[in-house]
C-alpha cells in the first residue's frame, strides 16, 4: 500500500467530508479505490484500519490534522477537528491548487 497515497487520501477526507472521528474517516475512505483495492486482496482489514489509525495520529503529531486523542484502556479514541494551515498546505502540494487556506 503507497503511504503516500494513503496520505493524500486522508487529508482529502478531512478536508472534504469533515469527519467527527476516526469511525467516520474510515466510512469515508471505502469511497476511495486504493482502500477498495485493499479490501479486495487477501490482506485482513484490521491491518488497513491499525494503517489508518497510527498514519492519521502521525498527521496529527506532525501537526497536519487538528484533533483530540484521548487514550482508553482498550482503544485510542481521536476526534478530528479539521486540517490545520500545514495540513492544507501539504494537500494542496499533494494535489495542485484545489484546496486553498483562507488567510
Amino acid at each position: 500500500m503507497n503511504d503516500f497515497e494513503m496520505y493524500k487520501m486522508i487529508l482529502e477526507i478531512i478536508a472534504d467530508k469533515n469527519p467527527k472521528d476516526l469511525q467516520a474517516l474510515l466510512d469515508e475512505s471505502q469511497h476511495y479505490q486504493i482502500v477498495k483495492d485493499y479490501i479486495a486482496s487477501d490482506e485482513p482489514n484490521s491491518f488497513l484500519i491499525q494503517n489508518i489509525q497510527e498514519m492519521a495520529l502521525n498527521m496529527i503529531n506532525d501537526d497536519l490534522i487538528s484533533a483530540t486523542i484521548s487514550p482508553l484502556k482498550y482503544v485510542t479514541l481521536i476526534k478530528f477537528n479539521g486540517l490545520t494551515v500545514l495540513g492544507f498546505q501539504y494537500l494542496k502540494k499533494a494535489q495542485g491548487t484545489r484546496y486553498q487556506t483562507t488567510n
